[in-house]
């Protein structure tokens, strides 16, 4: 492996609670978990929080170029997160390598988030919540580009450079 992967995450995968109702989306914490003992570096970012957007907050939806909450334009508070978080990456060096980021957030999905879209040099994946679209595999098969395989769970624990999906 010729560096660490630099992988960033929505914070909200990360476990902490900063969806729009207070929840938090814990279905990739022990992947993540597992990418940290494999000698990846992991950053986390939520552009709506920095932005500076109350959790819980009123869902919010795309209308056109506008982002609205219950009518009321917030597009504003995800353009000053979007700033803030790639001010916070450049700060760390630059882009991640990897994005992990929730699907459907008017932040981070990468088709039509403010944030996701601006992630132009890193490669995104895209975690569709409670269900199953494939995110796994594909970062899995990133992540052996850089010689960090998955290793047999009846084995050791992981050592860098090896991910034990357990």
């Amino acid at each position: 492996m010729a560096h660490s992967p630099i992988i960033l995450v929505s914070l909200c995968l990360r476990g902490e609670r900063c969806l729009y109702h207070g929840g938090q989306a814990t279905f990739a914490i022990r992947l993540i978990r597992q990418l940290e003992a494999a000698g990846c570096t992991i950053w986390t970012a939520c552009p709506e929080v920095l932005g500076g957007l109350s959790t819980p907050r009123p869902p919010c939806r795309r209308q056109g170029d506008r982002i609205l909450a219950g009518g009321q334009d917030v597009t504003r508070f995800f353009e000053r997160g979007r700033d803030l978080a790639l001010e916070g990456l450049q700060e760390k060096g630059g882009m991640p390598d990897v994005a992990v980021l929730l699907a459907d957030s008017p932040a981070c999905d990468p088709r039509t988030g403010v944030f996701g879209k601006a992630l132009v040099q890193a490669r995104v994946i895209c975690i569709a919540a409670k269900r199953d679209n494939g995110w796994e595999q594909l970062l899995l098969d990133i992540l052996a580009e850089w010689g960090i395989s998955p290793v047999d769970t009846k084995r050791p624990p992981a050592v860098p450079g090896q991910l034990q999906i357990l």
